[in-house]
């Protein structure tokens, strides 16, 4: 069984914390990716153009494409990644009162065999196990 949770600390204006849980039964590697947009006071959807901000990753996170971050290490079942956040993500507002919101989408994939992970995912991984680049 292969799945997994985001765990994240968010206090209504800036992400401080982005982990992955591994919740299946074997060890997984984790990836994550992001998608922005906005919401009026009400929490609808509103048509305005969104843009990821910048984001300091934290050391075992590399960045792939599409606004996707994948963890470099296999993850055993129950346990966490590291933060992927070296620093905050801070939500932008507007004078409308509208926000920016982040969705965080978290991916698992068994970890072995490796093929499975680079025919799926298409990153490389060294001879150490790790995932070095997409």
């Amino acid at each position: 069984d292969v799945s997994c949770d985001v765990v994240e600390t968010f206090n209504g204006e800036r992400k401080s914390s982005i982990q992955v849980q591994n919740t299946g039964n074997i060890d997984a590697y984790l990836r994550v990716r992001f998608v922005s947009y906005w919401v009026d006071t009400n929490g609808n959807i509103v048509s305005k153009p969104s843009s990821m901000p910048d984001i300091t990753l934290a050391d075992g996170w590399i960045k792939g494409s599409s606004n996707t971050y994948y963890y470099q290490d296999a993850v055993a079942p129950t346990e966490l990644t590291d933060n992927l956040l070296a620093s905050p993500i801070i939500l932008e507002k507007d004078e409308s009162g509208y926000m920016q919101v982040i969705e965080v989408f978290a991916e698992a994939i068994q970890s072995k065999p490796y093929s499975a992970v680079t025919d799926s995912w298409g990153v490389t991984i060294d001879s150490s196990g790790n995932i070095v680049s997409q």
